[in-house]
């Protein structure tokens, strides 16, 4: 499975959890999440066609933020 093919599924995970909570910070929390690894599939599929290093850079740097908003509903 490709990095790109795995945030698609990350995203999708977060996406199906943003639907299903019952609180209304927790769904905002899992779209935040959702978006983030949508965003990131982006970059993953760049790194993978092309080893683009500013594109792993930038994947590394999401990581941290999914991390921080990932806390928030832990």
């Amino acid at each position: 499975m490709s990095n790109a093919s795995s945030c698609l599924r990350a995203a999708a995970h977060y996406a199906r959890r943003s639907q299903l909570a019952a609180d209304a910070d927790a769904r905002s929390t899992y779209a935040e999440l959702a978006r983030l690894w949508s965003d990131m599939a982006a970059l993953a599929a760049r790194f993978d066609r092309d080893r683009d290093a500013a594109a792993k850079a930038q994947i590394y740097a999401m990581m941290d933020e999914v991390g921080a908003v990932r806390r928030k509903v832990a």
